[in-house]
This record gives structure tokens, sequence and C-alpha cells, in this order.
């Protein structure tokens, strides 16, 4: 049976030989003229030579990478160490050589900036500068594209921000942008014109975690990808040491590798007997207990680096599930299965309890920094439900109390009891009423409809939570989102932040978690963002929106009737649909 299977792969292999011949030519490394040679999992011409998102282009004798906003010049790549150096445009740009855009490599990039590398924020057309206090701060822009000349009441400059409350917090600006350099205390050179630009031709480093290609590439080799993963391009005359190698390393945890021999009929059935011999070896040894045993520590090895990396199943100590079953109690145990006990056990996870615990209780009031970590957290676990999973999740029922906080407050968003899936792309589906008053959106009241939207609008409520330490609804006071409204159209918002702060916050991110509450919180479920755009603001990488003076009125409102009794029942006993 074994020695079947491994003639069938072999002639399968032959064919697929035959088929796939011109990718080893066509992923051989080329460069763009200046030497620097650009082979996998960067690809210049042909996208099966490499990753997407890793398409180089040759401009002026230079090889260029997009990303992150920039068409960034690529001055040396590591492949060893999975590595490579850029420098931003902007650099070169004689007449503005200052960055428009922010450019930032996130979770979505295949890319991240080495440890090096911070951020260099440019400031552009503040008031209310001072010399003598931001002089030792910061490198002058002094540009006619972005600085009114010869007006002395602007000024632009460039600057490396410090985390939480700054001198730059006072000022008024333009919103600043946000590019990525390599930290050098020598180009620090402060109090000269452009003083920056050193820092900008020296470019930063960017790294990438594809799988390599140096076996293959040591054996006379190419790699590329197709549908399936990681392929593998090879001429006859090494192609039994490659198969051997790579089908050893990766039989038992199978990421789809493939192996193609240039136009040589003697290669291509090299290749086919080849993988039918080695695939019939490794399935025979396989078979018996001693290699089983080396199987399962190469597994097990596999685990352990997933585990390190944080990815997986989470292990849990003896201690924790101790805790968790009250040391094994007889009467938790559900059963006997082949490998031990079976115990019905509650893990604690969330040390901190519920988001719900800390705003409104004095003895556990959060300070800012957590404050802001926590809705950057709750934003982040809605991109996800809202856009990157294959379905659209919308959870129906966000607040405060189903907001989950582990030791580090890492915000966890929990009960999907009222949770739907929807399609990406779908308007809103109907269903009963279901939700908490005070977090449900007004038009669920109405039309019996949820979509994205009105998880937006419970998001919205929950910022403006964090941000004013006041609930929804209490008894004899505004509505929160009609208070905070009226304060944001009269010009002091910043009356609206929690007086148990003791001012002690940053008021830039202050300002921007109350507009952005306002925005998801809008009447008119067209009227707020998505929640990438949220994250967007929240971050600085986009600009505050525009909000009406007084808090507008949905238009179908207007014409209905009276709101049915369904809105008092409880009265602020506020769950709807018994949660």
């Amino acid at each position: 049976m074994i020695l079947l299977i491994a003639i069938i792969i072999a002639l399968n292999s032959i064919e697929l030989a035959s088929s796939l011949d011109q990718r080893f030519a066509d992923c051989k490394p080329k460069h763009c003229g200046n030497g620097l040679f650009i082979s996998y999992p960067f690809w210049i011409e042909n996208d099966y030579c490499g990753y997407p998102g890793f398409q180089v282009t040759c401009k002026n004798n230079e090889p260029i990478l997009y990303a992150a906003g920039y068409d960034y010049i690529i001055r040396d790549i590591s492949y060893a160490n999975r590595s490579f150096l850029v420098v931003n445009p902007v650099a070169y740009n004689a007449a503005c050589p200052v960055p428009f855009r922010n450019s930032t490599f996130t979770d979505q990039s295949p890319f991240t900036t080495g440890s090096g590398v911070q951020t260099l924020s440019f400031f552009y057309n503040c008031t209310n500068f001072s010399h003598t206090l931001y002089d030792k701060y910061i490198y002058p822009v002094n540009t006619s594209c972005v600085t009114f000349l010869p007006d002395p009441k602007h000024f632009s400059f460039a600057g490396f921000v410090p985390a939480g409350k700054s001198v730059y917090d006072m000022l008024t600006c333009q919103t600043p942008v946000n590019i990525p350099v390599e930290e050098d205390s020598s180009l620090r050179t402060l109090g000269q014109v452009n003083g920056y630009l050193p820092l900008l031709t020296k470019g930063f480093t960017l790294e990438w975690n594809k799988p390599p290609c140096s076996d293959c590439e040591a054996s006379g080799g190419y790699c590329g990808i197709d549908e399936n993963g990681l392929v593998v391009f090879s001429t006859s005359s090494r192609v039994i040491r490659i198969i051997l190698k790579i089908i050893i390393r990766h039989l038992i945890f199978s990421p789809n590798i493939k192996l193609v021999v240039e136009d040589h009929y003697y290669g291509r059935i090299v290749v086919g007997l080849g993988i039918g011999l080695a695939t019939f070896i490794c399935l025979k040894k396989r078979s018996t207990s001693r290699n089983f045993n080396a199987d399962m520590e190469n597994w097990d090895m596999s685990m352990e680096e997933e585990f390190q990396k944080g990815k997986g199943p989470k292990r849990f100590s003896y201690n924790e599930l101790g805790n968790a079953t009250g040391n094994f109690d007889e009467r938790r145990k559900l059963g006997q299965g082949g490998f031990g006990g079976v115990y019905k056990g509650s893990l604690v996870r969330c040390k901190n309890k519920g988001l719900s615990k800390h705003p409104f209780q004095g003895e556990n009031v959060l300070a800012w920094e957590v404050r802001y970590k926590i809705t950057l957290g709750l934003a982040s676990a809605l991109l996800y439900l809202h856009e990157e999973w294959e379905q659209c999740v919308v959870h129906r029922d966000i607040k405060s109390s189903n907001i989950m906080l582990d030791s580090d407050f890492n915000a966890k968003l929990g009960d999907f009891g009222l949770a739907r899936l929807v399609d990406h792309g779908k308007g809103s589906e109907t269903t009963a009423v279901a939700g908490t008053r005070g977090y449900l959106a007004p038009e669920c009241y109405i039309t019996g409809k949820f979509s994205k939207e009105s998880d937006i609008y419970s998001f919205g409520i929950v910022a403006l939570e964090i941000a004013c330490g006041r609930k929804p609804a209490e008894i004899g006071k505004l509505d929160l989102v009609e208070w905070v409204w009226g304060l944001y159209g009269s010009g002091k918002l910043a009356e609206a932040a929690d007086e148990r702060l003791n001012m002690e916050f940053n008021e830039l991110q202050m300002k921007h978690l109350m507009v952005v509450g306002l925005w998801c919180a809008h009447p008119d479920y067209k009227s707020r963002p998505s929640i990438t755009q949220v994250i967007n603001v929240l971050k600085f990488e986009s600009p505050l929106p525009v909000l009406p003076l007084e808090l507008p009125t949905p238009v179908y409102l207007s014409a209905l009737p009276a709101i049915p009794d369904l809105l008092s029942v409880g009265g602020l006993t506020n769950t709807l649909n018994g949660r």
C-alpha cells in the first residue's frame, strides 16, 4: 500500500514538473541596474516568484517597493537575516522635502520595522509657538511648500514625540504626519535648517517573516509560490538532495511544498522517482515506533514554537488547572477518559473583571493611559469582527459590562449570545429588538434591524463612558450623548472629562476620544464612521471629523408617532429581551 502511494506521488510529480518548467528561469534573481539582486520572497516580473506585497519595480535603475503609502527605495537586502534597508523618497524631493502622508506598518503589512526605528512627527503651521520652550526638542522645517512665509505666527517643525502628555499638546497645528526613521543620536543635529534630512536619507530597516529559501538556493534551486504555498524550482543535477531534505523536514507539517525541474526529460523522471522513493522511505520509517517517537518529538518542538509565539491554544500550568477544578475535586469529575479524568473547571483569565467595575467606583478609577489602551483594544476587536474575519459578526450587545480586562488591562469583548453572522457588504438584518438600553442604537427600536452601524453606536457610548466616567443614563441627569454633545457645541468639551482623573490625562487624546464617541453615537446611522475610520482617528492617522454643533434629529423619527412602551420597559434596569 505504501509503495503504491509512492508510485502515485511520483507520477503526479512528473506531470507537475512538465507543466511548470518555465518558472525556474523566470524566478532567477534579477536586478534593476544597481547591482542589488532581487529574489524570493521579492519579485519583479512574475508574481509566482514571491509573495503579495513584495513586488519590486525598477525606476531610474533603483529598486522600488510600495509600502505604507510610499514608493520606498531599497538600498540593501539581507536575505539571511530577512531584513532590508529602505529610504523614503521624500528625502530626495528638492522642491518640498517633507512628508504629507502617514507611513505606518500595521499588522496588515507583511513587514515590521526594525528594533531601532522610531516615529518622527511633522507639525505644520503651528501657532502659539515658543522658541525658548521648543527649540531643544525639534528640527525646524523652513520650506515655502508648507509654511505660510513670511508670517511669523506660523511655524513648522519635526520632532520625536514622547509617549503620554508632552510639550506638543499645548500647540495648535495642522494634523501631524508620522513617518518611521532609524534612531541615530549622531544625526540629531539640532538648531540647523532641515536638520531632519540626514535621518531620512539614512533610511530605516524593515523585516519580513516568510519561509526561508536558503536550503533550496544552496542546492542550486529557486523558490516561488502558488495557490497552495511555497514552491521549489530546481535543475535535475542536485534535485535528489533538495527532495530528500525538504520532504523529510516538511512531511509531518505539510506546508504544501512542490518541486519543479528545468526543461529536461531526464530531470522530470529523476524528480518523479526521487519524490516517490523519498516518500516511500519516509512513510516506511513513520510506520515504526522508533520513528514515530521522533515524529512526536518534532511535533512537540513545533508546538513549543507556536506556544512561544503566543499562537494556538493557551498552555495552562498544573497549578492553574488545580485552582480551576478545586484541586481536582471528585465532585467536579465528569468522567474517565483513556488519558485520565475529565473535570469541570472555571478558569480565571480576566483578573481585573469587567470595565463596568472600574470607571464608576472610586477605589478602582483607571489611569488615562489604561483607558485609552482599553478603547483601542475594543476597537481592534470590532475591526476583526466587522472586517477581518471571513464573515461579518455583529455583536449587538456591546457595553462596559461585556468588556473583560485581563491582568495587563487588555480588553476582551465577551458575551456573544446575541451576535449574528452577516455577509460582508450586506446591509442590516431584521430581528426582535434585543440589547441594552442606553447602548442600543435608536434605529433598532424603530426598525428592529441590526447592523455594523448599530455596533458602532454602542462602541461610541462606551468610548464616552471611558472618557467621562458616567453611565449612559442616570436618574436626574441628561443622557450621556446629549450632555457631551451640548458641551461640544458650546466649545466646552473639556468639561466632560472625568473629574476623578484630576486633569491627569493627555488633552489631545481626551478630545479625540470624546469627538469619536459622539461621531459613533450620531443619531443617523448613515453619518457614523466605520471601525477603520475610528481607529485611524484614535491613532492620529486621520483628522478629527467636524460634527454639527447641536445633536441632530434622525429623519426617520420626525414623522413617527410616539415611541411605544417598549422603550420604558424596566425603567433604568435597561436590559431588553431578557439579557
